[in-house]
């Protein structure tokens, strides 16, 4: 998967998340700010990819196994049981992949998060140590798994 040099992120992805750069060439990585939950999304650098079904044979498979090895390092860092995977898109329509580590006694309890509550940002540097612990646990970009 490749950045399409005409790609935009959405305002309001990039006014609510951190960017962690790159999961994969032309897949970039980026943390929900609200410490409630750990909370990443998955955008694909396309331009135009609203559903999963905009994306290439290739592009969904880079897409998916990345989630995989997110999710897998989410459980890991956080102690988490499970981890919800999703794209809604109903407020923003630009494709992004939710992964979000879940426990049976966070504050949504069984519900969704969107929408629950109040977003609560990350304190100074809570952020980096979450995103340090991810490093630890995932091969480098391009190393199989």
């Amino acid at each position: 998967m490749t950045q399409d040099p005409t790609f935009k992120l959405d305002p309001r992805l990039a006014e609510t998340t951190f960017d962690w750069g790159l999961a994969a060439p032309g897949l970039n990585l980026r943390l929900v700010n609200d410490s409630r939950w750990p909370w990443l999304l998955l955008v694909p650098q396309q331009a135009d990819v609203v559903e999963l079904d905009d994306l290439s044979p290739s592009a969904l498979a880079i897409l998916t196994k990345q989630a995989a090895i997110l999710a897998a390092a989410l459980r890991t860092v956080t102690g988490a049981p499970k981890t919800n995977i999703a794209s809604l898109g109903n407020v923003v329509n630009q494709f992004h992949l939710h992964i979000i580590a879940r426990k049976p006694d966070d504050l949504a309890g069984a519900g969704p998060v969107w929408g629950h509550g109040a977003a609560v940002p990350y304190e100074a540097g809570a952020a980096d140590v979450l995103h340090q612990a991810l490093l630890g646990e995932i091969s480098p970009v391009g190393e199989t798994t």
